[in-house]
């Protein structure tokens, strides 16, 4: 539940980081994690194969925030499965590892 982690982590100390990059997960969208998150670069990473968690929560969930906060994104992976997604963090086309580290 790796997703969901660094979801709740952010939530409870957002001000702790600077980044997150969540796979994967469902996240409310509510007044209390939109303000929570408001100040972090947030880069969601969801499959859109995915059976487990359904990737319309946080592609939600993103396009709310990003009405009061331009530092956030989200990628679908096309076709990628729940157990798929983690890949995304070996793909030089993204460079998840790089922009986190930035």
């Amino acid at each position: 539940m790796g997703g969901k982690g660094v979801w709740d982590i952010a939530l409870y100390s957002s001000k702790t980081f600077y980044k997150i990059a969540p796979l994967s997960i469902n996240i409310k969208t509510t007044k209390e994690n939109l303000d929570a998150l408001k100040n972090l670069n947030i880069w969601a990473i969801v499959g859109s194969a995915d059976t487990i968690v359904d990737p319309n929560a946080s592609i939600e969930f993103i396009e709310e925030i990003l009405k009061i906060n331009e530092n956030a994104k989200i990628i679908v992976l096309e076709n990628y499965g729940h157990f798929d997604v983690p890949k995304v963090y070996l793909d030089t086309n993204y460079n998840v590892i790089d922009w986190l580290l930035d």
